[in-house]
């Protein structure tokens, strides 16, 4: 659960949301509601071009989403860390609106509105994931 860092990794109600870079990637992992203790993930990247692509043009982009288990870790979770300075604090209610925010991302990707460009932020997956934790409000 806390990956041998009490210290870094504290959530013990579930009302955290974080981003997490992983091999130069940018995701977001928000507490599952549906799943107490376990997480989703969601990310943003080109769909089936490669990433250099988006460096001169906006490309097709696709939002995956991981449910991971109480527990379970990301496939790459040596090289996986949380971002320092972004864990929110969130609740139930406000986890619930970014799954929601990510679908609607999600589904705007398969219909093509929304594209990827590696050096635009609000374009790229730090944009995903910005736009994703700031549709609830952060608690004082």
């Amino acid at each position: 659960y806390v990956h041998n860092s009490p210290v870094n990794f504290v959530d013990p109600l579930g009302l955290d949301s974080y981003m997490i870079l992983e091999l130069g990637h940018e995701m977001i992992a928000i507490d599952d509601p549906e799943n107490p203790g376990g997480l989703l993930i969601f990310d943003f990247y080109p769909a089936g071009e490669r990433i250099f692509d988006g460096i001169t043009k906006s490309v097709v982009g696709t939002v995956r989403e991981q449910k991971l288990a109480p527990g379970e870790n990301l496939f790459f979770e040596y090289w996986a860390f949380e971002i320092p300075g972004t864990r929110k604090k969130k609740n139930i209610e406000e986890d619930k609106m970014m799954i929601e925010r990510a679908r609607q991302l999600k589904n705007a990707a398969a219909t093509g509105d929304l594209r990827y460009r590696l050096f635009f932020t609000n374009l790229n997956c730090i944009g995903f994931c910005v736009a994703v934790q700031s549709i609830g409000k952060e608690r004082k």
